[in-house]
């Protein structure tokens, strides 16, 4: 196994990981795919995923910074700078921290495995209510965008990262910020000339019959006062990103 994949290892500690490991029967080091999830995840990524392959659920986004650093610049546990390299004295207290940020930004799954020499890093975000928002893929880019760079990954790096969304319905309408774009390598190449790049997309299969508790009033519309309450149907998100941002 890597540097990487045990670092990557290391740092996973979330309850809910060790908690469904337990009641799965599923190893602590690492969630098994299932055959048709790692089939139906390497058509959307391009890139066949192993038998071996091994998911974290629910992985801040600092680990991943962390361990990608530590694979590529070893050194124990010495302390290391906090801010992006090249920023100026003066200036620091003006940057955000650059690795250990102490936010609780995650990926809902990483999906990690070796091919040869190369550590592939399969990053899956998924919504299964409600739609992305573009301020959220744009955070998710921005701090990714530290990690592994604007451009394409060379295809001689050993550390090859992917990105996908999965949703019930394809994501539309999702743009870079004014200016911008989406770093390269998050992003599969247009199939239909003149049209831009996209984010790789993988169906979630809801099961139907989902319900929800809805805060209303009294003769049953919604209402953020949540005087009364009432169980409305889960209905599938049109597509469309939405304006507010969602948890």
């Amino acid at each position: 196994m890597s540097d990487l994949l045990e670092t990557l290892e290391a740092f996973n500690r979330k309850e809910r990981f060790f908690l469904f490991s337990y009641a799965t029967g599923n190893s602590d080091r690492g969630l098994r795919l299932s055959d048709d999830f790692r089939n139906d995840l390497g058509k959307a990524m391009r890139v066949d995923v192993p038998p071996g392959a091994k998911g974290y659920i629910d992985y801040h986004i600092d680990w991943l910074h962390a361990a990608v650093l530590l694979a590529r610049d070893p050194g124990g546990p010495m302390p290391r700078p906090n801010w992006k390299p090249g920023t100026s004295e003066p200036a620091l207290k003006a940057e955000p921290p650059w690795v250990s940020t102490g936010n609780q930004e995650d990926l809902d799954l990483v999906v990690a495995f070796e091919s040869g020499s190369v550590t592939w890093l399969l990053l899956i975000e998924a919504k299964a209510e409600t739609n992305w928002t573009n301020e959220q893929v744009r955070s998710k880019a921005d701090r990714l965008r530290r990690i592994f760079g604007s451009g394409e990954v060379d295809s001689g790096s050993l550390i090859q990262p992917r990105f996908c969304l999965m949703s019930r319905q394809p994501p539309v309408g999702l743009t870079p910020r004014p200016g911008e774009a989406w770093p390269a390598w998050m992003v599969s190449p247009s199939n239909e000339e003149g049209t831009p790049p996209g984010f790789a997309w993988l169906k979630l299969a809801v099961p139907p019959g989902r319900k929800k508790v809805t805060g209303c009033r009294d003769h049953g519309a919604e209402s953020k006062d949540r005087k009364y309450w009432r169980v409305t149907d889960v209905r599938a998100p049109s597509g469309a990103p939405q304006t507010h941002a969602a948890s």
